[in-house]
């Protein structure tokens, strides 16, 4: 009896844990508001490539916008949020560059 029990509070503790790290990330609003589902959705976007090669279609054939597309213009919005506030914190004097650092940031 004393085994079924550790077996099922196991998972449950497992999800607790990572749902309260979830809560306190300041990352990912989706995570942060729906951990568990979240959780699942990245868990599916990682193997959807794998799913899609036996049972839907390729990375081109989505409207309005291609996977790949859109995997480009997250990483763009990231990125771009990154440069915004490198440029903030050189603008407000709280961060040195070097003359040629300084330049790829204009």
């Amino acid at each position: 009896m004393r085994k079924r029990t550790i077996a099922a509070i196991a998972p449950i503790a497992t999800l607790a844990g990572l749902s309260a790290r979830d809560l306190m990330q300041k990352d990912h609003a989706l995570r942060r508001n729906f951990p568990i589902v979240a959780r699942l959705r990245y868990f599916l976007e990682s193997i959807g490539p794998e799913l899609r090669q036996y049972i839907v279609s390729s990375n081109d054939a989505e409207r309005p916008f291609s996977r790949d597309q859109r995997r480009w213009g997250v990483r763009l919005r990231e990125e771009g949020e990154q440069l915004l506030r490198l440029r903030h914190r050189q603008r407000h004097g709280k961060l040195r560059l070097s003359h040629h650092q300084a330049a790829d940031l204009r």
